[in-house]
């Protein structure tokens, strides 16, 4: 990166490394977003600025995100996970209601899954 600090590979990397630690998740996003410019389409970089979206609560921008993700390929049930909790946070019920039920179909993990049906029964829904 000092060497070469517009190489977008080379600043996609690092970001990867700080969405992992609660305390740079903010640096991971500034870095992510500079090489989204450069390769839109790049997965990691997508992986990092939906899931701070998300922890930032600016839900309508990790919905973007997730859903121009899912365009790509199917996503998993933690990213569907992440995609219905965004929905239930910006008020989009049927939304939320249809891509949670996917996500617990999808084998979410214990924890997650508490948190699914929890959002569920709050918006009236399974």
């Amino acid at each position: 990166m000092q060497r070469f600090p517009d190489f977008a590979p080379a600043q996609r990397d690092p970001a990867v490394v700080m969405v992992n630690d609660p305390a740079k998740r903010d640096a991971a996003y500034e870095v992510a977003t500079k090489p989204r410019r450069t390769i839109s389409g790049d997965p990691l970089i997508s992986i990092v600025l939906r899931y701070v979206s998300y922890e930032r609560k600016d839900f309508n921008r990790a919905i973007q995100l997730f859903q121009e993700s899912a365009r790509e390929k199917p996503l998993g049930a933690r990213s569907l996970y992440y995609l219905g909790m965004a929905h239930a946070q910006a008020k989009h019920k049927a939304e939320a209601k249809e891509t949670l039920n996917r996500a617990l179909q999808g084998g979410l993990g214990d924890v997650e899954a508490s948190e699914a049906k929890r959002a569920l029964a709050d918006i009236g829904g399974t």
